[in-house]
Parts: structure tokens; sequence; C-alpha cells
């Protein structure tokens, strides 16, 4: 009967991925906690828009709001 062989993983990967889970729990320690949200505030600056087709009210909508610096050519 042949013999099975156990697989170990080599000093080398296992360092990276010592190094790889000490970088990822760094960066989580840097996020928020997820939890429920508890407000929801929903605005839609484009409503008053949604009666012209596409191309006419994204450029009333740059006119309205955009900043002239941003898209000059609009204007």
């Amino acid at each position: 009967m042949a013999q099975i062989e156990t697989m170990t993983a080599e000093p080398e990967v296992d360092s990276n991925w010592a190094r790889l889970e000490h970088a990822i729990n760094a960066a989580a320690a840097l996020l928020p906690l997820p939890g429920p949200i508890t407000a929801f505030a929903f605005l839609n600056t484009l409503q008053s828009l949604e009666h012209l087709p596409f191309d006419e009210g994204l450029r009333q909508g740059a006119l309205r709001w955009w900043p002239a610096q941003i898209c000059p050519s609009i204007r």
C-alpha cells in the first residue's frame, strides 16, 4: 500500500498569509463597525428634469448645479 503524504505549507507561505492577515486586520480597525441604518435621507435633485430628454436634462442640470469651472463647455 502506498503511503499518503500529508501536505504542509511552506514556512514562506505561512509568513505571507500571516502578513496578509495582519494587513487586513489593521485596515479593518480603521473602518466603522457596520450597523443597521437608522435614518435614510432621499433627495433627487434631478426630479424636476425628468420630463426632458436625457441629454437636455443633463445640460439643464449642469447649468443649474455645476460650477462653470468644472464644465465650461456646457455654458
